[in-house]
């Protein structure tokens, strides 16, 4: 597909080059060809006036040429330079011709009415096998004597004819010529025009082949426990409090879907660009409050001590429901990771000119190994080495963090105390 996208561009933008080299050797083809042709068209009137005063210069009425005076064979070789002239009454009669032609000139009937009528006329024609552009010239403007004659005056069109072929011959051989360079050099192009793209796709499709294995992972889980513990229940009767354990354990594994399909969704939305802000001046200190105080009870059914260190106002212009699941989700984040009897402090201070969220615990902290790839979808680090970690949990809290953080060009990092994991946003004030 990439290799036909560029091929296709390549042809296209050739066909297009060719297209108007086309047009312009069109019109260059027809600019030459009126340039000839109004030399021939001048040459044959300047001998028409000529011989038409030599043919009407007796006062007796004789007709005669101005005609060179030439060999046969002296004739033949000026022959594209020559000037055929004949006479003729206005039913056709051949009345008189030069002495370098044999026969009669081609005869247009209608042209030599027109000339008869008073008009000068231009035909094309082919004498003694060669094409000739003639003029049909009344005599009669030139006096009473001859209001009945006119002449006939041809050119051979052979020189003319030979210039435009070699002129049409140039101009498609400058084509081709144009059209391979063009097709070489878009070749060229397109290939770096597509480079970029070739290898966004080939990123895109590396993530989107994890982000699905991932997210398929962590959707099977939750389905697959409820699928067991369902048809477990169903092999026999049991009492009414063993169903309603499998009830509620089967809520607890429907809202874990919940929040991995909200979650999703809100990184998709990000990813897709649709996630927008809906900035508002907010105090900072209030909405962090109010976090703790919904996580109050989760963090005393762990015995774990949840902290506030704030002192309002302390204002910034945000999203104040992006923000509020920003600190939420790195509240809950410590909380689970801190052992019973430790301690979670959310903070929110105004430092030089920015606004510092800041979460931190007495948790196991974060490994080295880890720290680089904390904020990434679906990652949990080592359980072996954060055995206070429970299993569940949907891996996108982190994710969405850095999302939310970036939405708000917010600097985001993540470290260690010494005596636990530290998370912190800071973000314009």
């Amino acid at each position: 597909m990439k290799k036909s996208f560029r091929f296709r561009l390549a042809i296209r933008f050739t066909l297009a080059m060719l297209a108007g080299l086309a047009a312009l050797s069109a019109l260059g083809f027809i600019l030459i060809r009126e340039v000839l042709d109004r030399e021939i068209n001048a040459s044959l009137l300047n001998v028409a006036s000529i011989q038409a005063s030599s043919l009407t210069e007796a006062p007796s009425g004789e007709m005669r040429f101005h005609e060179w005076e030439l060999t046969p064979e002296e004739a033949a070789q000026v022959r594209d330079l020559n000037r055929f002239a004949q006479v003729w009454s206005e039913d056709g009669r051949s009345l008189l011709r030069t002495r370098y032609i044999t026969g009669d000139l081609p005869l247009d009937s209608a042209a030599l009415r027109r000339a008869a009528a008073g008009q000068i006329t231009w035909v094309e024609s082919v004498f003694q096998g060669i094409p000739v552009r003639s003029l049909f010239y009344p005599l009669g403007r030139l006096g009473p004597l001859h209001g009945e004659h006119v002449l006939q005056v041809a050119a051979p069109l052979g020189t003319r004819n030979r210039m435009l072929k070699n002129a049409l011959l140039f101009m498609l051989l400058l084509m081709v010529v144009v059209s391979g360079g063009t097709l070489a050099g878009s070749w060229w192009l397109a290939a770096r025009a597509v480079r970029p793209v070739q290898e966004i796709i080939r990123q895109a499709e590396a993530v989107q082949r994890r982000f699905t294995a991932d997210a398929s992972h962590e959707l099977r889980s939750p389905l697959t426990a409820m699928r067991g513990e369902l048809e477990l229940a169903r092999r026999r009767p049991r009492p009414a409090e063993e169903y309603e354990r499998v009830i509620d354990s089967a809520l607890e594994e429907v809202e874990r879907l919940s929040r991995i399909a909200e979650d999703l969704l809100t990184l998709a939305r990000s990813d897709a660009g649709v996630l927008q802000l809906r900035p508002q001046t907010i105090d900072l200190a209030t909405t962090a409050a109010r976090v703790v105080d919904r996580l109050g009870l989760a963090a005393s059914s762990k015995k774990v001590e949840l902290v506030l260190r704030a002192e309002p106002p302390v204002t910034a212009e945000v999203d104040e429901d992006l923000v509020s699941r920003l600190l939420w989700n790195l509240t809950t984040n410590a909380i689970k990771f801190t052992p019973a009897g430790g301690r979670v402090i959310l903070s929110v201070t105004r430092q030089q000119g920015s606004v510092v969220l800041a979460v931190t615990d007495t948790g196991p902290g974060i490994p080295d190994a880890a720290l680089p790839q904390v904020f990434d979808r679906f990652y949990r680090a080592d359980e072996a080495r954060t055995p206070a970690a429970p299993s569940q949990g949907t891996g996108l809290g982190l994710a969405i963090v850095r999302a939310i953080a970036d939405l708000h060009g917010a600097e985001l990092s993540a470290g260690n105390t010494g005596t636990g994991a530290e998370f912190t946003v800071r973000l314009p004030a």
